[in-house]
């Protein structure tokens, strides 16, 4: 006896699905590689920012030591600066003469004030000194005031240097005529020293300026000398100035 057959059974949800173990393993092996990209970026960042570091304080120390070596100097380099050349404004004296002389106000130290203080019988006082100079290739010219501690007592120092010999005769003549024309100058002739001068006073029986102008090769040189009649002799006034116009003419010699 044969009995029909049953239809098939058929879940209301469909077929039954296999185990999703292909989807699992998918999941977990871009999660590892995700994590191993992470991990490569920092390691990079990490280095990089450390051997920045390192280049920047290479840079720093190689810096450090250049500086250094410019700084030091090296044994075969001596540290002193060379002493410079004389310039056109300041004439160089060569060939005599005291080197430290020139058409500066230095110079006018370079004076022996003794003979000056003694005569006057007062000590000399640096704080009224009045100095001059000035300089311009081959010429200059150089003044020096000075004065005692009591009284109006008074010492000129004058030195002009010209372009050639026959410019500075030409001025010493200029000068010669004018105070030779002028009667309240007594001039007369001053040959002791140098190529041609004269000696000059001027001024009443109570003060008197008393002195000597000459010409040496290219130099004029000027001496005076203030006296109170009443109080200084004349001719020992004349000997003072006579000592310190060869105290001129030796110092400059070298520009004459």
């Amino acid at each position: 006896m044969s009995y029909p057959s049953q239809p098939s059974f058929t879940p209301p949800y469909g077929q039954p699905q296999p185990p999703r173990q292909t989807n699992l393993w998918m999941v977990g092996g871009a999660v590892i590689v995700v994590l191993a990209i992470i991990m490569a970026v920092t390691l990079l960042i990490i280095q990089r920012t450390g051997g920045g570091g390192s280049d920047q304080a290479g840079d720093e120390t190689t810096s450090e030591a250049e500086q250094t070596e410019e700084e030091e100097p090296s044994a075969e380099e001596p540290s002193e600066e060379p002493e410079p050349e004389p310039t056109e404004d300041e004439p160089t004296g060569e060939g005599g003469g005291n080197e430290e002389v020139g058409f500066n106000e230095q110079t006018c130290d370079q004076f022996d004030l003794s003979a000056f203080e003694e005569y006057f019988g007062s000590a000399h006082d640096a704080g009224q000194d009045y100095r001059y100079s000035s300089s311009s290739g081959d010429t200059g010219s150089l003044s020096c005031t000075y004065y005692t501690e009591e009284g109006y007592n008074e010492l000129d120092l004058e030195v002009t240097s010209y372009s050639d010999a026959d410019y500075a005769m030409d001025w010493y003549e200029g000068d010669y005529e004018y105070w030779d024309d002028d009667d309240s100058y007594e001039v007369s002739d001053y040959e002791e020293l140098g190529d041609a001068g004269f000696h000059v006073v001027y001024g009443s029986e109570g003060s008197q300026k008393r002195g000597v102008e000459f010409v040496v090769g290219v130099l004029i040189i000027k001496v005076d000398i203030w006296i109170y009649t009443e109080e200084h002799d004349a001719d020992a006034a004349d000997e003072v100035v006579y000592d310190y116009a060869e105290e001129v003419v030796d110092l400059f010699s070298g520009y004459a």
